[in-house]
């Protein structure tokens, strides 16, 4: 009789098998039988005590020694030929030492229910053809299912006292880790989860990883609490997922992500650092009612559709960083009374450089209102909405991001109110007062940045008009003082005036004037010149500002 062919095992090979027993495939009813008397006399069954509250009559099986079960192929567990039942279960079966079922291959459908596994239990590279329940099992030592396959419905609504390990694992069918706790650390990375997954309940009190996962399904993680670091760094969703009302206490990363149908974070608690940065939501996102208690990154984020960040501002301090995000569609910062909501913090890119915000942007409300309104309330508030920030740097961010959406909108007059925000604050981010003044005189008090051109027009008439009348002046006065006072003069007065106006005019638009003009009147050669200066900038920013309202498209 020959060994096993198995690496490693030393039993005897069945005839015309070449495996054993226990590493035979496809095994007959009768081999099965065999197969459980086997393992049956592994365990010691404490004097034939029956489990409660059962339909059959169950008997708990304890497993006092190591168990080196790696390689076995489980048939489907037979039932007793005065049909009494099982003939076994491993149902609140209790494993006291190490178990080893690496590689190991699962028939039928194996009932773990509330097994206790009190060491290490590995079932690496094993393979559940069937369904397969955990629920209430409780695992006291590491637990490893790496690259292991779960072909059936999967139940793993445990207890997991130490670590617990899933990379690299497939999920076939419906998966459940509904109530499930982890104690230590959890690893789920690079898994496929192949049809509906559910984490609901859940309670990671160390850190989780699922990087790099695939989840084909509706996932659900709602109301899963989080209480160490959890990353989805690179991890697909293609159908729905939810994580409303879940609670992330230390960082929680979802760089790099896709979410391909809706993303429901709906009243979620992210107390620490969260990071969105490089993610895709490709489809509806929605994070109303959610709270951030700090940074909330949202660097290069990809919305398709209008992401909705609803929040409870007595419950919010959170933190937002925008570079280069690509919206489609508007922002929304409102709750349903249009107030504005939470508190930000905005990274600006400089190590350790965190500019705080009272309140985050939430000028889309102007979006319900109709067009009276928009005339005449638009400016009033949006200032009020911008006095709520506190910091220069925070409210260009926040500003520019505002006018990137309005822009791509079409709604060009209120862009224009947002991009004068976001100059002064530039402004008033320049540290040289004296640079901050003529920003001041030259760009926002001219032509509101480039925006006015009814401004513009406005200060250079009264700036025509101003030097008419001293040009006037000066010439009434000039002819009394040589020739006194005479009704010739009273008569040619609005000639005078003419000629005055006449004169500013060409000043203000032209340097063409010979020296001769106002030759030895060194007053008036003053202010020609003053007045000429200042044409010379208000023509430029003439042509600035209807090039840039007429011409942008």
């Amino acid at each position: 009789m020959t060994d096993c062919e198995y690496k490693g095992c030393n039993e005897p090979a069945l005839e015309n098998s070449g495996k054993c027993i226990f590493h035979k495939p496809d095994k007959n009813e009768r081999e099965a039988r065999e197969f459980f008397k086997l393992i049956r006399q592994e365990a010691r069954e404490p004097g034939g005590e029956l489990v409660e509250n059962r339909q059959e009559d169950v008997k708990k099986w304890v497993f006092e020694k190591d168990l080196d079960w790696s390689g076995y192929r489980f048939p489907g567990i037979p039932t007793d030929k005065n049909d009494k039942g099982k003939t076994f279960t491993f149902t609140e079966a209790e494993f006291k030492q190490g178990i080893d079922c690496e590689g190991a291959t699962f028939q039928g459908d194996p009932v773990f229910r509330d097994a206790e596994f009190k060491s290490s239990s590995n079932f690496h590279n094993s393979e559940f053809k069937g369904n397969i329940f955990f629920g209430g099992a409780k695992f006291e030592g590491r637990a490893s299912f790496d690259n292991t396959v779960f072909g059936g419905v999967t139940g793993f609504e445990a207890s997991f006292y130490d670590v617990a390990s899933f990379g690299g694992v497939q999920f076939k069918d419906r998966v459940w880790f509904s109530d499930a706790r982890f104690n230590e650390y959890a690893e789920f990375g690079d898994s496929e989860f192949e049809n509906k997954v559910v984490f609901e309940n859940a309670k990671f009190q160390g850190e989780a990883w699922f990087g790099g996962s695939e989840f084909s399904g509706i996932t659900e993680f709602s109301r899963t609490k989080f209480e160490g670091g959890v990353g989805f760094e690179k991890a697909r969703f293609e159908m729905e997922v939810f994580f409303n009302f879940a609670t992330f206490k230390k960082p929680a990363f979802f760089t790099n992500a896709h979410f391909e149908g809706d993303a429901k974070f709906k009243g979620t608690e992210f107390r620490d650092v969260t990071s969105f940065e490089n993610t895709d939501f490709n489809y509806s996102c929605d994070f109303g009612d959610a709270v951030f208690s700090k940074e909330l990154v949202l660097n290069k984020t990809h919305f398709v559709r209008h992401p909705d960040f609803v929040s409870d501002l007595e419950e919010l301090s959170s933190g937002v960083s925008f570079e280069t995000n690509d919206i489609k569609r508007s922002l929304d910062f409102l709750d349903d009374e249009n107030k504005l909501v939470n508190k930000v913090v905005i990274k600006t890119g400089s190590e350790n450089e965190d500019v705080a915000l009272e309140k985050k942007k939430a000028i889309e409300k102007l979006r319900d209102l109709d067009k009276q309104d928009q005339e005449n309330g638009a400016c009033t508030e949006i200032e009020t909405i911008v006095q709520k920030f506190t910091e220069p740097q925070a409210k260009i961010e926040a500003c520019r991001e505002q006018r990137l959406t309005y822009e791509a909108e079409g709604k060009k007059e209120k862009a224009d109110q947002v991009f004068i925000h976001e100059m002064r604050a530039r402004r008033a981010s320049k540290v040289n007062q004296f640079q901050q003044l003529i920003d001041w005189l030259v760009a926002d008090w001219t032509c509101r940045y480039g925006t006015s051109w009814q401004r513009i027009l406005g200060i250079s008439s009264g700036f025509i008009l101003f030097f008419t009348f001293m040009y006037w002046g000066k010439k009434i006065s000039l002819l009394i003082s040589q020739e006194g006072f005479s009704f010739v003069i009273v008569e040619h007065t609005a000639d005078f005036f003419g000629q005055a106006l006449f004169q500013s005019i060409m000043i203000f638009t032209t340097l063409g004037f010979s020296p001769r003009y106002f030759e030895g009147q060194t007053l008036l050669q003053v202010l020609a010149a003053i007045e000429s200066i200042f044409g010379a900038l208000a023509v430029a920013l003439i042509v600035v500002v209807f090039a840039r309202n007429w011409m942008r498209g």
